[in-house]
């Protein structure tokens, strides 16, 4: 008796299984292109803005990207869609403690050439296995934020 129930019962689920698949495959696919169309201008989606180096997110809002590029610390403004914007500080510092010596080495970040970044004027040697300590300032020289980097983490 037990073995003949299985039989309807799976008959049954064969069957809604299909009739559920071919409604399913009746539907458009949100997004595709229509018969004969071109696909929509609103389902081309845009991509994230990717930061540079090591995000360091802002307390007041925005992004911070640092990077080492050609041997010198690179802090570059990000607002909050992360896209760049000139920095809203007079300049900033960069403190680490390097592998090859004894004590600290710091590095003055003045603005960049670009328009959207501070740069260092210290070289940074590899390997970049340390924490930096990063300084921004307002043109009176005060500082206004700092944040802690763990280069050794990776990004």
């Amino acid at each position: 008796m037990i073995g003949g129930m299985k039989t309807p019962a799976l008959a049954l689920f064969c069957f809604l299984s299909l009739a559920v698949c071919g409604v399913a495959a009746d539907r458009p696919v949100p997004g595709a292109p229509k018969a004969g169309g071109a696909a929509p201008v609103a389902a081309v989606a845009e991509k994230e803005p990717v930061i540079e180096g090591y995000v360091i997110a802002r307390k007041a809002g925005g992004y911070l990207g640092l990077q080492v590029v050609e041997g010198n610390f690179k802090l570059s403004f990000y607002d909050g869609k992360k896209k760049p914007v000139a920095p809203d500080v007079a300049r900033g510092t960069a403190r680490w403690n390097p592998q090859q010596k004894t004590g600290s080495a710091i590095a003055v970040l003045n603005p960049g050439s670009d328009g959207t970044s501070l740069v260092g004027n210290k070289f940074v040697r590899p390997p970049l296995n340390f924490m930096v300590f990063v300084t921004l300032l307002n043109p009176t020289g005060e500082a206004v934020e700092a944040y802690p980097v763990n280069l050794a983490a990776g990004k």
